[in-house]
């Protein structure tokens, strides 16, 4: 019984060390990924959701009386996911020679790409129509104008350290400084950006001041837009918009043309307070528009060519 105990818990420890040996040569490459750094490549650090590509099929010069395809190609190229989405296509000339119905599609969402997600998530739309008569009958073509209309919600993050020095004078022993001038924020990958900022410490009045530039440098344009959450570390700031546009209850509501706008926040803080390095957090959540146009040549059914 011994000789058999022995031989068992030798079993026992051989069959460990077996396993341990497995699990540590397998954790060096092959298909495993866990705990490997995925490396992203963002086209720029303004990148968002684009309309890819919009193509005409079967070509885009038909004859009258004839089906017609709209392929619309969306992409996430930014960060953040893309929700509430909705891509129409209108005519830009009479529906009665061109003909789609009612033609949209709701209900999109795209993954960001980022760390969780490190593939780029994509929807391809069909619209398909049909082409009726040229009514002109002076007329062999007629060039038909097609809009491609993407419309989203969007989120800009950004996250970054700032330093909060209540003493002014008092940046000595391992204390960090307050900066001076604007400090260049981190990239975002979205297509609206905090492209900068300025902090301004009162030590008198226990309040750090924050004044973010807000730029539009995406392809689309910008509605409205209001901020989900500002907040050094765990605390709060207050913030106002400041710019051409107007506030409707939370949100700010951009102005025809404006792509620049001004966010001012306030941090309360002690000033008996030692310097500390905080998580500067902005998350700010906007409706964003995307548009294309292509061409579309309607021929006499005897002047194709």
């Amino acid at each position: 019984m011994k000789l058999k105990s022995k031989f068992f818990k030798f079993f026992l420890v051989s069959l460990c060390l077996s396993m341990l040996l497995l699990s540590s040569c397998s954790g060096g490459g092959g298909s495993d990924s866990r705990g490997t750094t995925v490396e992203l490549e963002y086209a720029s650090s303004s990148v968002g959701p684009v309309i890819s590509e919009v193509s005409i099929d079967p070509r885009d010069r038909l004859e009258e009386f004839s089906p017609v395809l709209v392929n619309v190609h969306l992409e996430n190229k930014g960060s953040q996911d893309l929700s509430q989405g909705e891509v129409s296509l209108l005519v830009g000339y009479d529906a009665s020679i061109v003909d789609f119905g009612d033609a949209s599609e709701d209900g999109i969402s795209l993954l960001g790409y980022n760390d969780r997600n490190p593939a780029v998530e994509e929807e391809f739309i069909e619209f398909e129509g049909y082409i009726g008569r040229i009514i002109e009958e002076t007329r062999s073509e007629v060039e038909v104008p097609l809009f491609v209309k993407a419309e989203f919600s969007y989120s800009t993050v950004l996250e970054q350290e700032v330093c909060i020095n209540p003493d002014l004078y008092n940046f000595y022993d391992g204390n960090c400084k307050n900066p001076d001038g604007e400090v260049r924020a981190n990239a975002q990958y979205s297509p609206v950006v905090v492209s900068g900022f300025e902090q301004l410490v009162s030590e008198r009045l226990g309040v750090a001041y924050f004044t973010f530039h807000i730029e539009n440098r995406g392809k689309g344009t910008v509605e409205r837009i209001t901020v989900t959450e500002a907040a050094l570390t765990t605390e709060d700031m207050s913030c106002e918009f400041k710019g051409e546009g107007k506030m409707d209850n939370y949100d700010y509501v951009f102005d025809a043309g404006e792509s620049y706008v001004e966010l001012e926040c306030e941090h309360h803080f002690d000033p008996n307070d030692a310097a500390m390095e905080k998580v500067l957090y902005l998350d700010l959540f906007y409706d964003y528009v995307l548009q294309e146009e292509v061409t579309l040549t309607v021929v006499g059914s005897n002047k194709v060519s």
